[in-house]
């Protein structure tokens, strides 16, 4: 791989591998650190065979980086896995979606950020994970269904807390 086609690769897909691993880790700096890792695995190691093949790819390289480095924290003790830090809490987290969608597996959390985050079409999340359209939907489907179940899980029991202060 050369130099020029590397930093195309890089300029290209850099901000949507960012943007998944801050999705799965939630800490800006977690992300940052397995996105350049990510990179430097495509440049030592010359990526896919084929072009069309790299965004699949550099998913997979940054879904396994992330889930070692969940299974890291989990071992260490260290800060909850998926869990922001405090000053990099989003919004949202205040709703328990943070929690909702960690409570999906990898395959689904994927799914969901690639439809809801990135807006993929079904037939683009198929072509890039190299699965039908159908079991993309499907899955998508699932994940949206039981993050939902969760979301009303983490409504209950704020509601039951705030009834009880």
């Amino acid at each position: 791989m050369t130099e020029d086609e590397f930093l195309r690769i890089y300029d290209e897909h850099l901000p949507r591998v960012l943007r998944y691993c801050a999705f799965r880790l939630g800490s800006r700096q977690d992300a940052e650190d397995l996105a350049a890792e990510t990179f430097a695995r495509l440049l030592s190691r010359g990526g896919p065979s084929s072009p069309e093949k790299t965004p699949a790819w550099l998913f997979a390289v940054a879904r396994n980086l992330c889930a070692d480095q969940q299974r890291r924290a989990r071992r260490t003790g260290e800060m909850p896995v998926g869990g922001p830090e405090p000053s990099e809490e989003p919004a949202w987290a205040d709703f328990g979606l943070h929690e909702a969608l960690r409570s999906l597996s990898i395959a689904q959390q994927q799914v969901f950020f690639l439809r809801a985050i990135e807006d993929m079409t079904f037939e683009e999340i198929g072509r890039l994970l190299g699965r039908r359209e159908t079991a993309v939907r499907m899955q998508y489907h699932r994940a949206v269904r039981r993050a939902r179940r969760a979301l009303q899980e983490v409504d209950a029991c704020s509601g039951s807390e705030m009834e009880s202060a």
